[in-house]
């Protein structure tokens, strides 16, 4: 499955990480969070080419697999990919939704007090603020 491919799915970007570091797409859960999203789904990786962007996801309980392509197209036993999603994916309105998406939900907490749009360091403010001023 490409890359591209698999955009297509999340309807969302992959992030820089997954184009550069072959870790992103390990089946070791403690590294990465989005391990979790395939491994649930039945699948592992495999055969992971960062040069032709794309990769193999493994049936877990029966061995199949949708054969990688190169970025020219080749490739055996090409498959059409349809990712159909599971039927605890829906939303409240009813439309189906990838299962990555909202993995996150409810691992970070700000606290009440906290103003995310305060600047980080409040003393940079002024520094930010004068070197716009003269243009350095």
């Amino acid at each position: 499955m490409t890359f591209h491919e698999i955009e297509s799915v999340i309807k969302d970007s992959l992030p820089r990480s997954a184009r550069k570091h072959r870790a992103w797409w390990s089946n070791n859960t403690s590294n990465s969070v989005i391990t979790h999203s395939w491994l649930k789904a039945g699948y592992k990786t495999a055969k992971v080419s960062l040069d032709n962007e794309c990769l193999v996801f493994e049936r877990v309980d029966s061995g199949k697999d949708l054969t990688c392509r190169t970025a020219d197209g080749a490739g055996r036993n090409q498959r059409n990919v349809h990712y159909e999603a599971p039927s605890s994916a829906t939303d409240e309105s009813g439309s189906r939704t990838h299962p990555v998406l909202g993995c996150m939900k409810g691992t970070v907490t700000i606290a009440d007090d906290y103003d995310p749009s305060e600047p980080a360091f409040p003393e940079w403010a002024g520094i930010v603020h004068n070197a716009s001023l003269n243009h350095e």
